[in-house]
């Protein structure tokens, strides 16, 4: 949008002023210069703040592209280079991540914010000597961190340091009992400990706390958690739920899709299994379930199909169904 201005009254005041003419020109030019830098200004806010909203409702690659376009108008800008890099992380795209953390880095060496999304990026690809670098080095700028001390209990469990993981989380639970992380990853621990029910009642209190934060994997949590408890029901709303919230989430799709077969309800199943695989069609876990299903709702031409898929990506029980039930089978 360009700005129309009148300087008239300006260039008469100027004149009046005896100056010479080349500076009452450059005093123009320069003051018909403000409404463009004020436009760029608001340019990279809308850009930024669609990106975030983006993020906000798990639209990965479209927050991805307003970061672009942050950064091709401010080249500098920490924020988009670090909000860039979570949304490749959310991704899988590590590497690429990875080169975006380092560029904020390079920018900024004194920002905690930016060494917890280093911490939350090496985490997923388990370089987790390096995240607890990143980690620590958050916490000596912000000790008080919930997110860097939640981070750092996280990676201290893979390296399978549990006792100490579990002590940061409860001790955050205790000294702050209203920090949803906190609780959260009180959650994600007893996840990993096979303690289902102690999770519930994790994630039941980040509910309480606040809905908002990171409901996606709250309930997709919650629905795994329920579905160990033989809860189906609860199963089924809570990824119900998580699969309203991220429509790209394969594993929400197959969790729900193994409730679904369970309860015999194969027909469902079968959908769900194949929203999966259109996300991740490499899954063998995911075609020897589809495969199954299939062969329950005595479809064994798609059950085979599958069974072949999954034998060759490994999957050792697929290939015993496909000796046993489709040696017969002419492709």
């Amino acid at each position: 949008m360009k700005y129309l201005l009148d300087f008239s009254y300006l260039h008469v005041r100027l004149k009046t002023m005896d100056m010479p003419r080349q500076l009452v020109l450059l005093l123009l030019l320069l003051i018909a210069g403000f409404p463009s830098w004020g436009q760029q200004g608001s340019e990279i806010e809308f850009y930024m703040s669609s990106a975030n909203e983006n993020m906000k409702n798990n639209n990965f690659g479209e927050a991805i592209q307003f970061y672009n376009r942050a950064i091709r108008e401010q080249p500098n800008l920490i924020e988009a280079y670090r909000g860039r890099a979570l949304a490749k992380n959310q991704l899988g795209e590590y590497n690429e991540a990875l080169e975006d953390i380092e560029k904020a880095l390079n920018l900024r060496e004194d920002d905690p914010e930016t060494f917890i999304a280093s911490g939350e990026i090496r985490t997923n690809m388990k370089d987790y000597a390096g995240a607890l670098v990143n980690y620590n080095t958050a916490l000596s700028m912000e000790p008080s961190s919930a997110l860097a001390q939640a981070g750092k209990a996280m990676v201290l469990y893979f390296m399978d340091n549990k006792k100490e993981a579990m002590d940061i989380v409860e001790k955050g639970v205790f000294k702050y009992p209203n920090e949803e992380i906190y609780h959260y990853h009180l959650g994600l621990l007893f996840m990993f400990e096979s303690k289902y029910k102690k999770a519930l009642s994790a994630f039941d209190k980040v509910l309480q706390l606040n809905p908002s934060y990171r409901p996606f994997d709250v309930h997709l949590n919650r629905g795994i958690a329920n579905y160990h408890q033989l809860e189906n029901e609860n199963a089924i709303s809570d990824l119900t739920k998580a699969i309203q919230l991220n429509e790209k989430n394969a594993t929400a799709y197959h969790s729900r899709g193994r409730i679904y077969y369970e309860m015999e309800e194969y027909q469902h199943a079968i959908e769900d299994f194949e929203k999966s695989l259109i996300l991740n069609p490499n899954s063998e876990v995911t075609h020897y379930n589809l495969g199954m299903a299939y062969y329950k709702n005595e479809n064994i031409s798609g059950a085979c199909e599958n069974f072949h898929k999954a034998c060759s990506l490994g999957n050792k029980n697929a290939c015993k169904m496909v000796i046993m039930e489709c040696a017969d089978l002419v492709d």
